[in-house]
């Protein structure tokens, strides 16, 4: 009798502003309108993989630089840390630089970058 192969686990790990951009250049969006949840069964199903953990990061835009995007984000993580999805945030740094425009005008211009995470060990599955 032949033995049936074992089911993968598999864990997803997503990095929010990647999956943003590439979702953009794909299809086309302007809104971060994915779930990594979703996406993560419907890989799994496609292998018939079974999905167990879901990770998620990403930079949280500032209330003071953007209130609607971190209002946005804000609620966005709590749905999905309560659908299980493991989430880890960091502040974006904004690099501000004073530039004259064609008018001759000195505009403060606002830029978000994201510096390297450095994610402190968690127990392991």
């Amino acid at each position: 009798m032949a033995e049936e192969p074992a089911v993968k686990n598999v864990m997803a790990f997503f990095d929010g502003q990647n999956l943003y951009r590439h979702a953009k250049d794909a299809f086309g969006h302007h809104h971060p309108n994915y779930d990594p949840v979703k996406l993560h069964k419907a890989i799994c199903a496609e292998k018939n993989w079974r999905a167990t953990l879901t990770r998620f990061y990403t930079g949280i835009p500032s209330q003071l630089e953007s209130p609607m995007w971190a209002a946005y984000w804000s609620n966005r993580i709590l749905a999905m840390k309560r659908a299980g999805v493991f989430v880890t945030t960091r502040p974006i740094r904004y690099h501000k630089e004073n530039v004259v425009d064609a008018d001759g005008n000195t505009v403060l211009l606002s830029d978000g970058k994201l510096k390297k995470v450095t994610v402190p060990h968690e127990k392991r599955y």
